[in-house]
């Protein structure tokens, strides 16, 4: 049990850097305060940072699928099957010779449609949590709503798609980071 919830801890922690990471060089380059257009150096390091997240996090993922093995099929297959579709994901954002921030919010959606749909299964989970399944609900529905406005992005101006990918970024943030500092020790001992 204890080695299991390290592995979903290892890819929430590659998950929360990631995002963390993106939301450090955002702010750093002050893109989501532009009002004009996105300068193309910008775009080139976003695609290309949000393609290496997905190679790392793929990694994490099939490393987190190798813990669980074939006693815990459904975690083995979910991890591996994520983790395959992020390196895909990654190193076909890093190959596309001319990705632009719309295809980068366009490959992002699903995934925040995916993270929030799974919030919002974790807060059934908790009802006995109030306060915690509220705001699980909140930001899946958060994720989900910003999953679909990512999806029809190509008719927006590169700013606001930025905007949106920052909230989208802040809210999984926000929902990652007790899951990361959940230590297995406070799980109450079974008699």
């Amino acid at each position: 049990m204890r080695e299991e919830i390290r592995a979903h801890r290892l890819v929430l922690i590659f998950i929360t850097a990631w995002i963390a990471i993106f939301l450090y060089i955002l702010f750093a380059l002050g893109v989501h305060r532009s009002e004009a257009r996105v300068e193309a150096e910008a775009i080139l390091l976003l695609t290309n940072l949000v393609a290496v997240a997905f190679v790392y996090v793929g990694m994490g993922e099939i490393m987190a699928a190798a813990t669980f093995g074939p006693p815990h099929r459904k975690e083995f297959t979910t991890y591996l099957l994520l983790g395959e579709l992020s390196l895909i994901t990654g190193f076909g954002l890093l190959l596309v010779e001319k990705a632009t921030l719309p295809t980068v919010a366009l490959i992002i959606a699903p995934y925040a449609i995916l993270f929030g749909l799974a919030e919002l299964r974790m807060a059934r989970g908790l009802a006995h949590h109030p306060r915690q399944a509220t705001a699980l609900y909140v930001c899946g529905a958060l994720e989900i709503g910003t999953g679909c406005l990512l999806l029809v992005s190509h008719y927006w101006s590169e700013v606001l798609i930025v905007r949106l990918l920052t909230m989208t970024a802040i809210a999984s943030l926000l929902q990652l980071l007790p899951f990361v500092f959940f230590r297995p020790h406070q799980l109450p001992r079974k008699p």
